[in-house]
C-alpha cells in the first residue's frame, strides 16, 4: 500500500522492542500489553487489506505490501501472513 500516512503505527512505547523481544513477550504470559499492541496492529492492517480486496476484487492477487517502521509492526504483518493473508513487509 503506497499511502503510509494511512497505515497504523505502533504506539511509541513499543517501537524500541526488538523482533526477538516481541516474539518472546507474545510467547510468555499471552503477550500482555505487547500482545495487545500486536493484536491492535493486526486488526488495523486487516481493515486495510479488506479495503484493498473490496477495491480490487477478492482475487488472491490482491496482496498488500506494508512498510514497517519498527519490529513490532513487522511481527504483526508476519502473523497476518502466517494466517493466510496476502501481505508482505517493505523496509
Amino acid at each position: 500500500m503506497s499511502d503510509d500516512d494511512d497505515m497504523p503505527r505502533a504506539r511509541p512505547q513499543y517501537i524500541h522492542l526488538s523482533e526477538t523481544e516481541v516474539w518472546k513477550a507474545i510467547a510468555e504470559d499471552d503477550g500482555g500489553s505487547v500482545g495487545a499492541e500486536v493484536t491492535r496492529l493486526v486488526a488495523e492492517f486487516t481493515i486495510r487489506l479488506m479495503a484493498c480486496a473490496d477495491r480490487h476484487g477478492h482475487a488472491p492477487s490482491c496482496g498488500m505490501q506494508i512498510r514497517v517502521r519498527c519490529p513490532i509492526e513487522r511481527v504483526a504483518v508476519l502473523m497476518m501472513a502466517e494466517g493466510g493473508a496476502s501481505v508482505s513487509t517493505v523496509h
